[in-house]
């Protein structure tokens, strides 16, 4: 008796070595939460990641009063007390004190009268899974050389705005040229050319807000959507705002950066293309008038 109990000892010691190992393998932390304690059990690998103690009491006061965040986390425990299983993505400051994404996979544990009283699950780590979705985003929707929006971009983020304006905010496309690019190329050369488009796109970004859409269509036209602009005012303050800007940015040795822009004003239930032609009508008053202007209808 006492052998084969030493050798089932053995073997349950053998079977948990490996299951450590290929836990440690998996790049997964395990936690346990009690809900009717509030308490939270990590396992000694989760309590690493986290610098924290195995077992925290009262867990989420802790995140909110001592770490002053735990907002994503308490919804994702909510839900799991309603739905009985989850796999949420949400943001938590590490010990390094940089936001990272970590993937919850949860299940609960009822009493006998399907009260929740456990959760069990796993924590994985997915910062660099979102940091190459995001990098294979941008790489969707900006312009390889100027680094904003491209055309597919601008339509679609302008279309979707529209749909969604339920305020009826509206907004305003700017359609602009650079006057005598093709002059520019021949004379500088396409590096000189690329400069002058890469500058430009920065000067567009510094000049209008983060929430507008800034693209390049193609070759030496740009467009941006002014969104909850409903005003010409505006509109001419900031084309001269832009005009002051590329002057001062973009230095061509003996030439002068200007723009040639038209504009057109949109409402709820319109789209990009019915917009855009609009104002490349107005650019096109602009052009036949001697360039270096704005034309808003």
């Amino acid at each position: 008796f006492y052998r084969r109990r030493m050798r089932l000892n053995r073997k349950i010691t053998l079977e948990n070595e490996r299951y450590r190992q290929l836990y440690d393998l998996s790049n997964e932390y395990i936690f346990e939460y009690s809900f009717e304690k509030d308490e939270m059990a990590f396992s000694e690998r989760s309590a690493r990641l986290f610098a924290s103690e195995r077992v925290v009491s009262h867990y989420f006061s802790h995140l909110e009063l001592e770490l002053g965040e735990g907002q994503d986390i308490k919804a994702s425990f909510d839900k799991l007390k309603e739905d009985g299983s989850i796999v949420e993505d949400v943001q938590v400051r590490m010990p390094d004190g940089l936001l990272h994404w970590l993937r919850i996979t949860a299940k609960a544990v009822y009493d006998p009268e399907g009260k929740p009283i456990l959760a069990i699950g796993k924590i994985l780590d997915v910062q660099q899974e979102r940091e190459e979705m995001d990098r294979l985003v941008a790489q969707a929707q900006n312009d390889s050389l100027t680094n904003i929006y491209n055309a597919a971009a601008c339509r679609e983020k302008v279309d979707e705005y529209l749909r969604q304006d339920e305020n009826d905010k509206g907004g305003v496309l700017l359609v602009l040229d650079i006057d005598h690019f093709k002059s520019t190329n021949d004379r500088y050369g396409h590096y000189t050319g690329d400069q002058v488009l890469i500058q430009t796109a920065a000067v567009l970004k510094s000049v209008f807000r983060e929430d507008d859409v800034v693209g390049r269509l193609g070759g030496d036209e740009f467009c941006v959507f002014i969104k909850g602009v409903q005003d010409k005012e505006t509109v001419r303050h900031k084309y001269e705002e832009v005009r002051e800007k590329l002057n001062t940015k973009v230095k061509l040795e003996g030439s002068v950066m200007t723009v040639s822009v038209g504009a057109a004003f949109a409402g709820k239930g319109q789209s990009f293309t019915e917009i855009y032609k609009k104002a490349d009508a107005a650019l096109y008053v602009v052009k036949e008038r001697s360039r270096d202007g704005i034309d808003i209808v």
